[in-house]
Order: C-alpha cells, then sequence, then structure tokens
C-alpha cells in the first residue's frame, strides 16, 4: 500500500496542475507584450472621447477574460468597448480598485456610472449598455 502512494499522488498532482493551470496559458499565440499601456490621461482621454464606453480589464491567462473576449465583439448599442491588460496597466487597475477579473466599468461622458465582474453574454452587456446610452435618456 506504501509503495502505491507515491504513484497516486504524482497522478493526483498532475491532474490539478492539468486543471488549474490550463487557464495560465493564452489560448491565442499573442502575448501580453502586445497589449498597450495607458497612462492615466490617456486612459481619461479614452472614456472622454467616446459618449458610453465600456472598459474590460482582464488578462490573457484568464480563461473567463478570453471567453468574455469572445462576446464583446456581438455587444449592440453604442458603445465603444476597450479591453485593458492588468498585467500592464497596474496603475489604473490599482486607481479602479480592480481585485477580480474580469472586470468592466461603464463610462458614460467620462464618468464612472457601473460595474460588473465576472462573466456575460453579449446580450446581457448589450442589455446593460441600452440602459445608460443618450438615445434611452428621454430628457436628452
Amino acid at each position: 500500500m506504501l509503495t502505491r502512494t507515491p504513484a497516486v499522488l504524482g497522478s493526483i498532482l498532475i491532474v490539478a496542475l492539468l486543471v488549474v493551470g490550463c487557464d495560465r496559458f493564452p489560448a491565442s499565440s499573442g502575448s501580453a507584450s502586445d497589449d498597450p499601456h495607458y497612462s492615466e490621461q490617456q486612459f481619461d482621454e479614452l472614456v472622454a472621447k467616446s459618449p458610453l464606453t465600456l472598459i474590460k480589464f482582464g488578462a490573457p491567462w484568464c480563461g473567463p477574460c478570453r471567453m468574455l473576449d469572445e462576446e464583446l465583439p456581438n455587444v449592440t448599442g453604442d458603445v465603444e468597448i476597450v479591453s485593458i491588460n492588468v498585467d500592464n496597466n497596474p496603475e489604473l487597475s490599482a486607481r479602479y480598485r480592480i481585485s477580480g477579473i474580469p472586470h468592466m466599468i461603464m463610462f458614460r461622458d467620462g464618468q464612472r456610472i457601473d460595474e460588473r465582474t465576472g462573466y456575460y453574454s453579449a446580450g446581457e452587456l448589450s442589455k446593460w449598455a441600452a440602459g445608460f446610452s443618450h438615445s434611452s435618456d428621454p430628457a436628452l
């Protein structure tokens, strides 16, 4: 029994590394160094230039972030979407207190108005954005 214990523990370790470690590697051939670094001024200009901006904070090694990245091109409505790599932009991540990814912040006219953490479908994100668009605001 004792001679089989190391083999069993080794098998468990290999399975655990495969399951836990699989999200540590990007699915695409792009690297984190391909993602831009934004200064705080560049970021402020980025969110101010569009009436409605959805900023997604994530990382290429994050499985849910990659799943969300597949949904973002299908989001409908008058919203600009920008992805920020938390590894390349630690100052912005600290500024907005990003503690879990994917994390999305909705900006309207440069002001933070709402945020969500986790995976959402394109339909859910489209409905979320529609609630903040200028075209849905009867006062405008």
